[in-house]
């Protein structure tokens, strides 16, 4: 079961429970089980991509058919789980609907800039999206500074798509 999956199964068996499964992109990128209290959604248990168990903090109450598909997707292999998810090295935050990005040369052992305007789903081959795999393998061609530098500039594909289109505007700052 991929995690897109179970995330829309589980939020449509919420009838009642007030609670819901999302991304989880701030510890483990995994799932997240949320439970809304005290005007705030709080979580309540967390399947990390790389593992088989889930966490559980405090208590709360769901129905069977959310259990069964927390079990579910525990059993199911983590690198089967995951949304094949891609990113980029952003170059900057974009700017009038462009997009400013790295492509890292693994001949030359660099960063090339590059720019593309507007972006849809359609780019991800044009931008040289990279996979999770694919990203760690072509920074082995970088210093470990630079390699560093990469991961604090890198955003998912969805993310970049996000940024530029927010973009589109800023001539009306």
């Amino acid at each position: 079961m991929k995690n897109s999956e179970f995330i829309e199964r589980f939020n449509d068996l919420d009838k009642i429970y007030d609670i819901r499964a999302t991304k989880d992109i701030v510890f483990s990128h995994g799932v997240e089980v949320n439970e809304f209290e005290d005007n705030n959604y709080k979580t309540v248990a967390r399947l990390p991509e790389d593992e088989k168990d889930w966490s559980f903090f405090g208590a709360f109450q769901c129905s069977p058919q959310m259990l069964e598909l927390m079990a579910e997707l525990a059993k199911t292999p983590p690198e089967e789980r995951e949304d094949v998810q891609k990113y980029v090295i952003l170059n900057g935050l974009p700017r009038h609907g462009t997009c400013h990005y790295f492509l890292i040369d693994v001949y030359s052992c660099r960063l090339l800039p590059c720019q593309l305007d507007g972006l849809d789903e359609s780019d991800v081959a044009a931008m040289g999206a990279y996979s999770k795999d694919g990203l760690r393998e072509a920074k082995k061609a970088l210093t470990p500074e630079l390699a560093t530098a990469v991961d604090m500039m890198k955003v998912t594909f969805e993310r970049a798509i996000e940024l530029t289109e927010n973009s589109r505007h800023d001539d009306l700052d």
